[in-house]
């Protein structure tokens, strides 16, 4: 049995990826939202959206039945 749902991954703000500063904060925060998704019947489905350490949006991938299609 496979739960659906949505799938949030969150990922650490570190100098390498903060092109803001040189410290591992962007506003107040030291983690941020990296990749959110969801699944159905355990395969992706739908829009996956990837996230830079700002906030702002990376990537769009669409999945149909675990099989992609970048936007």
């Amino acid at each position: 049995m496979e739960v659906p749902g949505k799938f949030v991954y969150y990922s650490w703000i570190t100098p390498e990826n903060n092109n803001r500063n040189d410290g591992f904060e962007i506003n107040g925060k030291e983690r941020y939202i990296e990749l959110i998704g969801s699944y159905q019947n355990g395969r992706r489905d739908g829009c996956w959206i990837t996230f830079y350490p700002d906030g702002s949006m990376k990537q769009i991938i669409t999945f149909r039945r675990d099989y992609s299609r970048v936007l």
